[in-house]
């Protein structure tokens, strides 16, 4: 209706007919401003709106999830339950016989899971399995608890409180992730095995071998600290190879200071410059060794270090061999050249008294 100040107000009108003993009629009316009760009755619509629209949203997110969900009230009956729990329980195709649960007690539905074998192998008997599985809703907060089941599926099970006495229950499918792990788990182990026969094939071998990463060694073989003579820790997958250059070759066997220095730069320019190199560096003053570096198209590079003293020395006997048998054919041809003359003048006399008596005429006897 409208009011004096020009606005409108919600109001209800009740009129009434009052008597008086002396019989005078008098018309009663009452005028009451309902705008305040109509403006909350309008908020509470709006506010129910409202929360219908969040409780759809919210379980459009349930069903769109991968974890199975179950919503159980305070008595335990089933208030809601994802496809992603019909899925995993009764599969993609039979998902919808589980509609019949909704309101019905939870302990129906961990019967039907029993009697079909999806219950974990832990429990014989489904009294067991239900009194273990009630005790621990009504305890409070499950932690994810991992179980396998009698049909070989493998669940991660937990539960959380939720208000006016109502718990979730979560359920995650680990079947595939359990078969992956034990696959990668058997990867591991034939990456192991391949590489301990390869540990044993390079252990095997007499010349030393290891790989280089950068500044860091990735593998090396047992015959490297033993050609070296260091300790086993400096050729540990992880050790930096300079620690063991300098070790090799440290002042005192048979390598100065200035050397040294000059040696591991020598070293690490090779290195970097991720060329094949191939030398021979004294070891100790007694040894000599040959290292060959390969470097492969993963920044990797690998080393093999041979002994190659006895090579060396073979070297140098061939050398000093060589250089008396050069000695000798120098001596001999002095000596055939000084002999010469020496035997050439009494031979031209024999020979031309030969020639001489060749033309005489000479008997049988002189003949």
């Amino acid at each position: 209706m409208p009011l004096a100040d020009g606005h409108s107000a919600r109001s209800i009108i009740k009129i009434g007919r009052l008597i008086t003993d002396k019989g005078t009629p008098f018309l009663v009316g009452t005028l009451v401003d309902i705008s305040p009760i109509r403006q909350r009755e309008l908020q509470l619509k709006e506010a129910i709106k409202q929360a219908e629209a969040v409780r759809q949203d919210i379980e459009s997110i349930i069903s769109s999830v991968d974890i199975g969900l179950i919503v159980l009230d305070e008595q335990l009956n089933i208030q809601l339950m994802n496809r992603a729990y019909k899925r995993l329980i009764a599969g993609s195709s039979n998902a919808d016989a589980l509609d019949d649960m909704i309101g019905r007690p939870l302990r129906d539905l961990m019967y039907e899971n029993y009697r079909s074998g999806r219950h974990p192998v832990s429990f014989q008997t489904f009294e067991a399995y239900y009194d273990a599985r009630i005790a621990s809703i009504r305890s409070g907060r499950i932690d994810p608890t991992e179980s396998l089941q009698q049909n070989g599926v493998s669940l991660l099970y937990s539960s959380i409180p939720l208000s006016e006495g109502r718990t979730l229950l979560c359920y995650v499918d680990l079947t595939e992730i359990r078969k992956r792990d034990a696959e990668v788990a058997d990867a591991h182990g034939e990456a192991d095995n391949a590489l301990q026969l390869v540990r044993t094939a390079t252990d095997m071998m007499p010349e030393g071998l290891m790989v280089l990463e950068g500044e860091y060694i990735v593998f090396a073989n047992g015959s490297l600290a033993r050609l070296f003579g260091v300790p086993e820790d400096l050729v540990v997958a992880g050790a930096r190879w300079e620690d063991l250059y300098r070790a090799t070759i440290q002042p005192g066997r048979g390598a100065g200071a200035a050397a040294l220095e000059e040696s591991v730069e020598r070293f690490r320019k090779a290195l970097m410059s991720h060329k094949d190199v191939s030398y021979d560096f004294p070891l100790d003053g007694e040894r000599w060794v040959h290292l060959e570096m390969r470097n492969g198209v993963n920044g990797q590079c690998v080393v093999i270090c041979s002994d190659e003293t006895m090579v060396v020395r073979r070297e140098g006997d061939l050398k000093r061999l060589l250089a008396k048998a050069e000695a000798a054919d120098r001596a001999k041809s002095e000596f055939l050249a000084n002999m010469s003359l020496e035997i050439r003048t009494p031979m031209n006399g024999i020979l031309g008294m030969a020639e001489l008596l060749s033309k005489s005429h000479l008997d049988t006897r002189q003949k």
